[in-house]
């Protein structure tokens, strides 16, 4: 049997399972002592509490069961006082108490809002209240609480209590961990999805929803479109022609997203045929000096701004040879092509920044 809690104290709050089966609260309990931890098993059910410390003991572990509401402040306070007389210190807090109600925010009461919360929130807020201090004086814990991917996303089924609740536990986890990190006290969340769990069974509707849901995404008629992978751009040719299909979609995107800039793919006729020359700096490998002619203007700073590029090569490439055609072509009369350089940022951006004690380069030698 692995030993990784060995000798180690660990409260789990939801330990019992609210009908026949495996919660997770109870699966937790039983891995922790599997692990060699010795559990505290609470939950709001005293005989489910105790079936999982039955369990637990059966296995040649050790678990103690105690009754307790976490939404109550008094009996979150007395729990903790129990599992720190029991066993001296707490080293792990699992808060794995959660309800579900189904109802959009039309539909929902206000009686409904404020148990999910009481039970999905406030319980979370109350244990870590109560388990913090006896972890700092032990030196250091870890705390998990059980969130649900439904803090991140829509599942297809309308509560809005539980995907308030469950958000806003995971950014309580997430503020409370940086705040604790230096004390050495871990706070995670876990997002499970969605398993048969005897909660699952026993919310009013729940089930049936969620099989709504399945069967719907089945049959299409949720009215999501779906497409097959690989066919949004350039789907059914070869893999070079998709290549160039995708290339000129990503160009054209951009174009449509940046009208700023498409002037500078289409240079006017006058210079068309010709090309500027270009010689790299010395200092700079990317720095570039324009020798074309054009008037003697005072040298500036100016970022262009609409000029978007990412770290990638092409774009960077894409990016300077956009801020060399608009500086060549006289779109900005502030810049002095015999003085400025183009340099990008760690963003991507061009900037024209001029050089310092540079002279304008001669012209050619007549003939």
């Amino acid at each position: 049997m692995p030993e990784r809690l060995k000798e180690k104290i660990a409260l789990v709050v939801g330990a019992g399972s609210i009908g026949p089966g495996w919660g997770n609260g109870k699966a937790t309990a039983v891995a922790f002592a599997r692990e060699g931890a010795k559990v505290f098993c609470a939950d709001i059910n005293l005989d489910a509490a105790k079936e999982t410390a039955a369990i637990i003991n059966k296995e040649g572990g050790e678990a103690r069961a105690h009754k307790a509401d976490v939404t109550k402040a008094a009996e979150v306070a007395a729990m903790v006082a129990a599992c720190g007389s029991a066993y001296g210190r707490i080293d792990i807090l699992d808060n794995n108490v959660g309800i579900a109600e189904v109802g959009g925010v039309v539909e929902v009461s206000e009686q409904d809002w404020d148990r999910v919360m009481a039970v999905n929130l406030k319980s979370a807020f109350l244990a870590m209240k109560h388990v913090i201090p006896l972890m700092l004086e032990s030196g250091g814990g870890s705390i998990i609480n059980i969130s649900s991917i439904a803090a991140i996303r829509y599942t297809g089924v309308p509560y809005s209590t539980y995907y308030a609740s469950k958000a806003a536990l995971s950014h309580l986890t997430r503020t409370t961990a940086v705040e604790y990190a230096p004390k050495k006290i871990r706070v995670n969340a876990i997002l499970p999805g969605l398993m048969r769990t005897p909660m699952v069974g026993k919310a009013a509707g729940l089930a049936q929803s969620y099989a709504n849901v399945a069967r719907a995404r089945e049959t299409g008629a949720d009215g999501l479109r779906r497409r097959r992978l690989g066919r949004g751009v350039g789907g059914g040719v070869s893999r070079q022609r998709r290549g160039a299909l995708r290339h000129r979609h990503r160009t054209c995107r951009r174009r449509r997203r940046y009208p700023e800039i498409c002037l500078t793919f289409q240079k006017p006729p006058s210079i068309r045929s010709r090309r500027p020359r270009r010689a790299r700096s010395a200092a700079s490998p990317r720095s570039m000096n324009f020798v074309r002619s054009a008037p003697n203007a005072a040298p500036t700073s100016t970022c262009i701004a609409g000029l978007p590029a990412s770290t990638r090569s092409r774009s960077r490439r894409m990016t300077m040879r956009m801020a060399r055609s608009r500086a060549t072509t006289g779109l900005d009369p502030r810049i002095d092509p015999f003085t400025a350089r183009v340099v990008l940022d760690r963003r991507g951006r061009a900037f024209y920044k001029p050089r310092a004690n540079r002279a304008p380069r001669p012209g050619p030698a007549p003939r």
